[in-house]
């Protein structure tokens, strides 16, 4: 079976810029709704320290409300969550051993803001690339099951033809070769 991906790395400076602006994020990440599968990578250190923990949620949980608001998820999107340095995370069971909870409470508060969409599917994945103590926890922790769930087969609906707005002077000179007057 063949699978074909498109890997896009948005930068961080431009989700920041995007969250709680519709108007932006339609413009920035439109793209977005042609997605059967958008993944968000929340940093699990940031998660793991008291002091950081809730900018993060927030932050995140604004994204997803700016890009439901914006209609960037399509009807049947899979949102798949993804918390980085889970290594660092199960360290902190020891000095703060309701940590776990704290994941669990996340993962349903962010799972909420995905009711408005009917088909829509959030998953949460834990991985640890690269553990900072491999004793600890096993390099590579959850990428076989991130990678899988990206090639499991779906059902595919039709999509919404998404207008994109492309005014580079190359674009405009193709346009102009076929035809269409600028």
């Amino acid at each position: 079976m063949q699978h074909n991906f498109l890997i896009s790395d948005f930068s961080g400076e431009d989700y920041s810029s995007a969250i709680a602006n519709v108007t932006l994020m339609k413009e920035e990440f439109g793209v977005l709704k042609r997605a059967d599968v958008i993944v968000m990578i929340i940093d699990g250190e940031r998660l793991s320290q008291r002091k950081t923990r809730n900018s993060t949620i927030f932050q995140t949980e604004q994204l997803l409300r700016t890009m439901n608001d914006a209609n960037i998820f399509s009807k049947s999107v899979t949102l798949e969550i993804v918390i980085s340095k889970y290594d660092i995370i199960r360290n902190r069971i020891k000095s703060e051993p309701d940590i776990v909870e704290v994941l669990d409470k996340i993962c349903y508060k962010l799972s909420s803001n995905l009711d408005k969409i009917p088909d829509a599917t959030m998953r949460f994945f834990k991985v640890s690339a690269m553990p900072v103590n491999p004793k600890d926890c096993k390099v590579g922790l959850g990428l076989a099951e991130l990678l899988h769930s990206w090639t499991e087969k779906r059902t595919m609906e039709a999509t919404e033809t998404v207008q994109l707005n492309f005014n580079s002077e190359f674009n405009k000179f193709h346009m102009k070769m076929k035809g269409a007057a600028i």
